[in-house]
């Protein structure tokens, strides 16, 4: 059978080994024995052919090289000593006690059982280098495999007992397996080569010095006195995602090393040594990806990306195994349920060798809270605004958005009714921050203030496109009034009366003394259109100059639109004569419910009036005059100096 070439690749064995083909030993009458008469004691004679054999002779069992096609001898005589085995499918060995080969082939294509009984058997090895080859079995219970043994691929060792006492050279093709539970499979000295060692059921692996293999497989347990380098792959028990953990069920102070791997990580949010999920807001998604890529060149690499913070970060494909120069890639989420500027996380990449690097990162992550738009009132109130005056209303908007970082709140007006402005607007608005939008009311003309406009939201922040919240409308209401126009007019009796803009005269004209009280009827007019936004009028007079003139008038209010008020009386005395001269003065005011009233300019009434002597009077003091006058012109005139003293 043609064998492999391999380099060893332990550190404490490094060496190239050829093995050639083994051509199946033909028996000779005086050197080869073989067996027959199916299975037996191996010092029954009976069993076999042209001999009984010695340290210096071969023995072959069972097909293709003995007479039997298959049979089973069973050696538990003190010891027993042999040159060359050749055993056949099918066929083999129970050995209960000591079996001391010689040669350099044992070629083994059936089963050997190393069985214990009061001792633990022997199997041993007294050549330099012995080579177990083809495709057999190794059966250890208890059993003991010592001297310079090469086990080559096909065959498997299994079950508890010890490796390579009395060695200087072991060496591993097969499969060493250790799979009885609460047992184990103890090498007594380093083995090497490219070979697969395995526990499972419990079983151990015990290597007491540096040893190597191409695959080592460990469901059940290991215990290292020194290191053990893998060349291909080591697979095991090592758990998932964070749970993960290459000495899982490994004792002792031995590690598990790679011959050429190593652990390199990118990513397209991968930073340095953070990864920066971004921004998002609550309720949305943060996600990235992660590549663990195997530099080495020979062995294949396992492990986990590690999170330890379950409820924030998420790992769609924790465990990775990556060969050679390949590289594995795994999605990443980061929980968006909990506003908030997030640092210090960690993600830690590990892997199942000790002389492999890991990778610890750290996370970084911003949670927004989006704006949450708030409304006072749907409805703009202007109130009660009387006309020509300037009103202004206010909209409470806020920002209701609750967290650790939240978005600003940005709003928008649309176009509002032509007789309504928007006086300011109170920008941007962060989490838990109001303001207020100002709105003008032009107050041109009398009525019912109507009309909406629209008001749009939207989320914001910095690192992230706007999320339109949408638009809500408001509607506009109030009341502009139509002040009281209060006009004074002569409804009746003595006088003439003229004027405008609220300054008038009465002339009374010249009265004959005696002769009467003159009196004057005036009416306060409230002009304007009678209508639901009309204010009402009221007020009252004022009486000021010369005597001899009263006034005869109550205050009053609530005079509609369009109606007088009557029987305000002006009244002269004509019992003195003189010129006299009075002012009348209205004090109005205009008068809504729900306002101050409004105090009207005053109107003014100059009054004049004279009073003379009545007729018969007149003509007495004109005689009077007369006889005055002709005695000045009789009597003789004088002059008196400036400066003359008085005459007596």
């Amino acid at each position: 059978m043609a064998m492999n070439t391999s380099i060893k690749i332990s550190p404490v064995f490094v060496m190239a080994c050829t093995l050639t083909a083994l051509t199946p030993l033909q028996p000779a009458a005086a050197t080869n024995c073989a067996w027959q008469n199916g299975n037996g004691r191996y010092q029954d004679k009976k069993h076999w052919l042209n001999c009984s054999p010695g340290k210096d002779d071969n023995i072959v069992i069972g097909s293709p090289f003995a007479l039997d096609s298959t049979a089973t001898i069973t050696i538990n005589r003190y010891k027993e000593e042999i040159h060359n085995v050749f055993i056949g499918a099918g066929s083999g060995i129970d050995l209960y006690s000591t079996f001391n080969i010689y040669g350099n082939t044992f070629q083994n294509s059936g089963t050997v059982n190393l069985i214990r009984s009061v001792y633990p058997p022997i199997f041993r090895s007294y050549s330099k280098n012995l080579h177990i080859t083809t495709y057999g079995k190794f059966n250890l219970y208890d059993g003991d495999i010592r001297g310079n043994i090469t086990f080559e691929s096909g065959q498997t060792v299994r079950g508890y007992g010890t490796i390579g006492r009395d060695s200087n050279l072991l060496i591993n093709y097969g499969t060493m397996q250790a799979d009885v539970a609460g047992t184990e499979l103890l090498f007594a000295r380093a083995i090497d080569g490219p070979g697969k060692f395995v526990s499972q059921g419990g079983g151990t692996l015990h290597f007491t010095a540096d040893s190597s293999g191409n695959f080592l497989s460990n469901f059940g347990q290991l215990q290292l006195d020194g290191h053990f380098y893998v060349g291909s792959d080591y697979n095991g028990n090592f758990g998932s995602g964070n749970s993960f953990n290459a000495r899982n069920n490994v004792s002792g102070g031995g590690g598990i090393f790679a011959v050429s791997a190593g652990q390199a990580v990118s990513g397209p949010r991968l930073f340095g040594n953070v990864i920066d999920f971004g921004a998002a807001r609550v309720g949305g998604v943060l996600g990235s990806s992660l590549s663990i890529t195997n530099t080495g060149g020979l062995t294949t690499l396992r492990g986990a990306v590690l999170t330890h913070h379950a409820l924030s970060i998420g790992v769609a494909a924790p465990n990775f195994t990556v060969a050679p120069g390949a590289t594995q890639t795994t999605n990443l989420t980061f929980s968006t349920a909990t506003a908030g500027a997030f640092s210090g996380q960690t993600i830690n990449v590990v892997n199942n060798f000790g002389n492999v690097a890991t990778n610890d990162l750290f996370v970084s992550a911003r949670v927004y809270a989006p704006a949450e738009a708030y409304l006072s009132t749907s409805t703009v109130d202007f109130g009660t605004v009387r006309k020509g005056s300037a009103a202004t209303a206010v909209l409470t908007i806020a920002n209701l958005a609750n967290g650790a970082i939240t978005d600003a709140l940005v709003p928008t007006f649309g176009t509002t009714p032509g007789n309504i402005s928007i006086i300011s607007t109170p920008g941007f608005l962060a989490g838990g921050q109001s303001g207020g939008a100002v709105f003008g009311l032009n107050a041109a003309a009398p009525g019912y203030v109507g009309g909406v406009t629209t008001i749009g939201f939207t989320s914001h922040n910095a690192e992230m496109a706007d999320l339109l919240l949408g638009s809500k409308t408001i509607g506009f209401t109030g009341i502009v009034t139509d002040p009281a126009i209060a006009e004074l007019t002569k409804a009746g009796g003595a006088g003439i009366f003229a004027g405008a803009d609220g300054i008038y005269t009465l002339d009374l004209g010249t009265l004959a003394r005696s002769s009467g009280t003159v009196g004057t009827e005036f009416a306060v007019l409230n002009a304007i259109f009678s209508s639901a936004f009309a204010e009402t009028l009221g007020g009252s007079f004022t009486l000021s100059g010369d005597g001899g003139f009263s006034f005869l008038g109550d205050p009053f209010s609530g005079l509609a639109g369009g109606q007088s008020d009557f029987g305000n009386w002006l009244r002269f005395d004509t019992s003195r004569i003189g010129s006299y001269q009075g002012l009348l003065t209205f004090n109005g005011f205009s008068h809504f419910d729900g306002l101050d009233d409004l105090a009207l300019r005053p109107i003014q009434v100059t009054i004049n009036a004279a009073v003379v002597p009545e007729p018969a009077s007149w003509a007495m003091m004109i005689a009077g005059f007369g006889a005055i006058g002709t005695a000045f012109r009789t009597r003789p005139h004088c002059r008196r100096h400036k400066n003359a003293p008085p005459q007596t």
